[in-house]
């Protein structure tokens, strides 16, 4: 993030087109009051849809506060438009999916440290790896105990479990 972004400082006024494809500038969509500004990844991601659905949810609390919302969002125009009404935002919705404000305000894009399923599902399941000698050898000779849920209805399975 740049430096000069910091609480309290003054935010750059970009002047983008909104979701019906006006030229919008920062400080005319904020006015005089506060504002608050998203900038999203696109609709794409799970945790801005989650974000917008909960900031929609709000919205009504946002007006009688006279907060403003804005969204700046890196969709084309109709993806932009779908993800509004999908999580039934009524605030502005800026487009730049050439990523301008990302770039200028040097904002690094990361994916979580997390994680993934086929990660975790390695961890706990011994049989993951069938290449594994240990494992290779362990089906040639017949014993079957290591392999999930080999020989095992999901009855038998989930018996296991709550047991």
């Amino acid at each position: 993030m740049r430096p000069d972004i910091v609480p309290g400082g003054l935010f750059p006024d970009y002047e983008l087109r909104d979701h019906s494809g006006a030229n919008r500038r920062l400080s005319d969509l904020q006015g005089a009051d506060p504002m608050v500004l998203v900038l999203s990844r696109g609709s794409f991601c799970p945790k801005d849809r989650e974000q917008h659905r909960l900031l929609a949810a709000m919205e009504p609390e946002f007006k009688v506060a006279y907060t403003k919302i804005v969204t700046i969002s890196t969709d084309t125009l109709m993806e932009a438009n779908e993800m509004r009404d999908g999580v039934g935002a009524h605030w502005t919705f800026l487009i730049d999916p050439a990523r301008a404000v990302q770039r200028d305000l040097d904002i690094v894009e990361y994916t979580d440290a997390q994680l993934d399923l086929r990660a975790v599902t390695e961890k706990v399941r011994p049989d993951w790896d069938i290449s594994a000698p240990a494992q290779r050898e362990a089906w040639e000779r017949g014993d079957k105990t290591a392999f999930w849920p080999y020989g095992k209805t999901l009855r038998q399975v989930f018996a296991d479990v709550t047991d």
